[in-house]
């Protein structure tokens, strides 16, 4: 019986993600639950799990950050389009 009431509490617990000033949530941008990001921070077409913390002035574009995950400040990621369907060598 006690674990149908925890597994019960944990389905229906509150669920909070913290949003600092400025931070911009664009595309098709996914929050999981209980994440935290500070102020200035652009999201664009990504996926952010669960529990994980971004911090200031970063830019975070097509990226899959999993969850439990801290990236620092300043950070930039996912902005280059580097090309995979071939191979690129250069000399």
């Amino acid at each position: 019986m006690m674990n149908f009431i925890n597994r019960f509490m944990r389905l229906f617990r509150r669920r909070t993600v913290n949003i600092g000033r400025d931070v911009q949530l664009l595309g098709n941008t996914i929050i999981g639950c209980d994440c935290s990001f500070s102020a200035r921070v652009i999201f664009s077409n990504s996926i952010i799990g669960d529990y994980s913390y971004v911090n200031y002035n970063s830019i975070i574009h097509c990226c899959h950050i999993g969850k439990f995950c801290s990236i620092g400040p300043n950070v930039v990621a996912g902005l280059g389009n580097h090309p995979v369907e071939k191979n690129v060598t250069t000399s």
